[in-house]
């Protein structure tokens, strides 16, 4: 049982045990995600993901309404409310009268959660190019290229997914 050449990690990538590329993906996914972790907590951020793309969302000088971001996320305006009032909380977003509607107030990023996006592009761009000089350019566009295919219209229902998803915990099942 010691020598089961199948419980060792290079084993499950190779051709003898195809059916785990969905596992590895999974964790790649994960390990992706605990390196951007750890840089943002070394520059004192806490995760913020899935918030990271409601931050996202609110980037633009204009700011977004709780309903936009709503509808960008796929999730009802309660939900959203929920999701900005705790950004809010922490210091990412701020809300102020809208300038167009005495019904709606304007969602913008703050300073912190600017600079949290910024250190946050810095981390995922020092992640790809740690990647890229670990395997060499030419695998590097292969590995992107093959990703960029298997995801190939996943956009809606990666939204509808995360829609239906509760927790971090639930989230992260991808």
């Amino acid at each position: 049982m010691g020598d089961d050449a199948s419980a060792t990690p290079d084993a499950a990538a190779g051709p003898a045990n195809r059916s785990a590329l969905g596992g590895l993906l999974r964790r790649a996914w994960v390990g992706y995600q605990n390196r951007l972790d750890e840089q943002l907590a070394a520059a004192g951020f806490e995760r913020q993901f899935p918030d990271g793309r409601v931050l996202r969302f609110c980037a633009g000088s204009s700011g977004a309404t709780v309903a936009q971001i709503g509808r960008h996320l796929g999730i009802t305006r309660q939900g959203a409310a929920k999701i900005v009032n705790r950004l809010v909380t922490s210091d990412y977003l701020e809300v102020s009268p809208s300038e167009t509607s005495g019904r709606e107030n304007t969602v913008r990023l703050t300073l912190h959660g600017q600079a949290y996006l910024t250190t946050h592009r810095a981390a995922a761009r020092r992640i790809e190019d740690d990647l890229r000089t670990a395997l060499g350019p030419e695998a590097f566009d292969s590995l992107t290229r093959l990703l960029a295919a298997l995801g190939a219209g996943s956009d809606e229902r990666l939204t509808g997914y995360l829609r239906r998803r509760t927790t971090l915990a639930d989230v992260l099942e991808l």
